[in-house]
């Protein structure tokens, strides 16, 4: 692109060079500024068309009808055709709801025209038949697509009660059992080695491998092994300065990590070049087992073991926790060989008897670890009596397994094995997760560690302030780890295969109470952003007060009503979000408000009262934070002004919580209001006798000599004042005015100091109470 003053040539993209002067350019400008508004009507016409036609969803709809009126369907075409019914209804409902708005914007139209009468001009008449007949058409469509909707409920719940009467046909089948097992395995016991030998090279999948692919694979291979021992090497070496918990996270994670790596490579490098081959690859699945085995590996060593001899984060007496640890790997060595027969299709290839009798075996030895496990967990320290119920537990469904699985029952011994295996797994992800969860948040809101006290600096807490934010977002995790956890061992051990999808449906849309849809998942959301909006807005508060810190134009009071309105429009923003996510209308917050007032009436007043009184000391400020003040019999500083009362610190300390009326319907003392400065009045008394102008004249010099003292002329001179003659003593009065009045208790004691050591010096006495006693004695008659 060329360019000179007032032109501009396109001739870079175009044989033919195009010139606009500067009107031209405008004029381009404005047609295709106008091109554009033309086209938003277009689009709000093509937003408002329904995105379904009653047609397309009726011809759906009898595809789908087709589908199910077929014998023999499995439960993947059973749930692949309720997904689709699924969706049908959702798009019925969503075209219903188009044409009933469509519906009711032509309603709307004809009612703008008024009542038929005789004597409407006929364009009028015209457009309201048009209305009429486009108006019957809509409910035509309505009809139809509500019919669509009911028929594709009706069928999904077809479909729902054929997949669970598959469910339990297939759960409660019996094959085989053990004695049939071992007798078909005995008449085909020369061809074991054949099947297996045979079953291994068709599926290996090596010759879907070109020596491209298996180059790449090996190079991949030698990288990501390079990188895991040289991740391990940097990782134990910048362990040993870390804290305990990251020393042990650093150490256990170096450990594995060179064979963690290359394992996921494998795995995820066969998946690709496998996902479209014809038959069975057991490549893939069997790189995952191994690497769900050195994963479990690494969760063993993490909590029991960590490699760098650290305390374990589970302390275990050495005996029982070596034998924890050969348990549990001897248990993730069986979990990835029970995952690897899951895939792959042994049944089909070899024969269901040397396919069961595989299974058998394994999870006989799955339940057998898993019983030394329960045994084991009598031994620790603190679980005596919990232990009972788990080896209780854990018996019934060992042997519910083992007894079903020899009478051939695989299906339920599977289930079982499966559900327990599972449930195990998940508790143990739960627990975990929850222990660090908790670790981090209880480090944030107790400030524990250095990077947490980093945190709550930026979220403006300091010293030993309570996080209670950090508090409100660790239940609320907390919560949703319990939720996400009866979910998933829910859909665990639910036998019917569509009732984990219902559970799901129940947390994800929730259900009715009246006209209320009640959404578990949306509340859970709520919270969670409104713990979080609060977070922030205590950080967005943190951050306003050190950008206006420094700025000497606003004042310190204008800067502590700014950070304080801040915070509460910030929580009032968590709140209406966390409202919003959680499915509140608001419409329906009037009928609440005229609730309120009534209340306000009644018991509210107070808090009310309270509330308008304290916006009228952040705006108005009488008082401000740092104020030396007297309300009532509380005398301190002002600490923190709030919405709804102030605190005040005394001189001893203590914290006295005042509600903010008292301040607006009381007298209040306030010695900063205006400025700082203050009078001291210190009372003196000279014994009789002594010289009175000296008298003076040591006092006004000792209080022009304190720097607290105002000698500038800003204020009247100090000044030493005969006051009275008194009982014992010449009565005089040292009065001062200071440049800080927070001072004054300070200044006191430094000008009594001086006074008596000038009076000691010039003889001069300070007289206490005398007082002359006569005893009259009278001669006894």
């Amino acid at each position: 692109m060329a360019s000179t003053k007032n032109t501009i040539t396109l001739s870079r993209f175009s044989p033919v060079s195009l010139h606009f002067s500067g009107t031209g350019y405008r004029i381009f400008l404005q047609a295709a500024i106008f091109c554009l508004l033309c086209l938003f009507p277009l689009q709000s016409a093509l937003a408002q068309q329904p995105r379904n036609d009653a047609a397309e969803l009726s011809a759906a709809l009898k595809a789908i009808k087709e589908t199910v009126s077929e014998k023999d369907l499995t439960q993947v075409k059973l749930a692949e055709t309720a997904k689709k019914t699924n969706d049908l209804s959702a798009a019925a409902k969503t075209s219903l709801e188009e044409l009933q708005a469509e519906l009711a914007k032509v309603d709307q139209s004809i009612d703008l025209l008024g009542q038929e009468t005789k004597n409407d001009p006929p364009e009028v008449a015209r457009q309201r038949k048009l209305l009429q007949q486009k108006k019957s058409g809509l409910e035509k469509k309505v009809a139809e697509v509500r019919l669509i909707q009911v028929k594709s409920e009706e069928l999904l719940a077809e479909i729902t009660g054929r997949r669970e009467k598959l469910s339990a046909q297939q759960f409660f089948h019996r094959s085989a059992d053990f004695l049939q097992l071992m007798q078909q395995l005995y008449s085909r016991k020369t061809e074991w080695a054949g099947d297996t030998v045979s079953f291994l090279l068709q599926h290996s999948g090596l010759e879907t491998f070109s020596p491209l692919h298996l180059g790449v694979g090996i190079f991949l291979l030698i990288i990501t092994l390079l990188f895991g021992f040289w991740s391990r090497w940097r990782l134990l070496s910048q362990a040993s300065a870390k804290k305990e918990f990251i020393k042990i996270l650093m150490g256990s994670v170096a450990g594995y990590l060179p064979f963690f790596l290359p394992l996921l490579v494998i795995t995820l490098y066969s998946q690709l070049l496998t996902k479209n081959s014809a038959s069975f690859t057991y490549t893939g699945p069997l790189a995952f087992a191994c690497t769900l085995f050195v994963f479990q590996l690494w969760l063993v060593r993490f909590f029991f073991k960590p490699i760098l001899d650290q305390k374990p984060l589970i302390s275990l007496p050495d005996k029982l926790a070596s034998a924890f640890r050969r348990q549990l790997r001897i248990t993730a060595f069986l979990i990835a060989v029970l995952s690897l027969l899951l895939v792959a299709p042994v049944e089909a290839e070899t024969g269901a008897a040397y396919y069961y009798f595989l299974r058998l075996v394994t999870g006989t030895a799955l339940c057998a670890v898993l019983a030394r496990l329960g045994w084991l967990f009598n031994k620790i320290p603190g679980l005596e009596k919990t232990s009972f119920w788990i080896r209780s537990i854990l018996a019934i469904v060992l042997l519910t397994a083992i007894i079903t699985d020899l009478l051939g029952f695989h299906n339920i011994s599977f289930y079982v094995i499966k559900g327990f295996t599972q449930t195990v797994v998940l508790a143990v992800l739960f627990f975990c997760t929850r222990y660090l969860v908790n670790s981090v948040f209880r480090s944030l809101s107790y400030g524990k560690t250095e990077w947490s006290q980093k945190v709550r600096k930026q979220v403006g807490l300091t010293g030993n302030e309570v996080g209670s934010n950090f508090i409100w977002i660790n239940f609320l995790l907390n919560f949703l780890l319990l939720i996400a956890l009866l979910v998933a061992v829910l859909n665990t051990w639910l036998q019917s295969w569509t009732a984990a999808p219902q559970s799901t449906r129940f947390i994800m849309q929730g259900f009715a109470i009246g006209e209320t849809q009640i959404v578990p998942l949306r509340i859970l959301i709520g919270l969670l952003l409104f713990a979080l909006f609060w977070t922030l807005s205590n950080w967005a508060k943190t951050m306003l007060k050190r950008s206006i810190r420094e700025d000497q134009h606003v004042s310190k009071s204008a800067r502590d009503a700014i950070v304080t309105l801040t915070g509460y429009l910030g929580i009032i923003i968590a709140v209406l979000l966390g409202l919003a996510m959680a499915g509140v209308n608001f419409t329906s917050l009037a009928v609440i408000a005229g609730a309120l007032s009534v209340g306000i009436g009644f018991g509210l007043q107070n808090i009310v009262s309270n509330f308008i009184s304290g916006l009228i000391l952040l705006f108005e400020q009488p008082i401000r934070r740092g104020d030396w003040i007297v309300v009532g019999n509380t005398e301190g500083y002002v600490k923190k002004i709030s919405v709804r009362s102030t605190v005040i610190t005394t001189f001893d300390k203590a914290e006295v919580i005042v509600p903010n009326s008292e301040f607006i319907s009381t007298q209040v003392t306030n010695w900063m209001f205006s400025d700082r400065n203050g009078r001291l009045r210190i009372p003196v008394g000279v014994a009789y006798g002594s010289d009175t102008e000296l008298v003076k004249k040591i006092l006004e010099d000792i209080a022009n000599a304190h720097p607290a003292v105002i000698i500038d002329g800003s204020a009247p001179k100090p000044a030493a004042l005969f006051i009275s003659f008194g009982d014992s003593s010449l009565n005089f009065e040292l009065r001062v005015f200071l440049t800080d009045v927070d001072s004054r208790f300070k200044t006191l004691s430094d000008i009594n100091f001086s006074i008596d050591a000038a009076f000691r010096q010039n003889n001069i006495e300070i007289p206490f109470p005398q007082r002359d006693i006569h005893i009259k004695t009278e001669a006894t008659p």
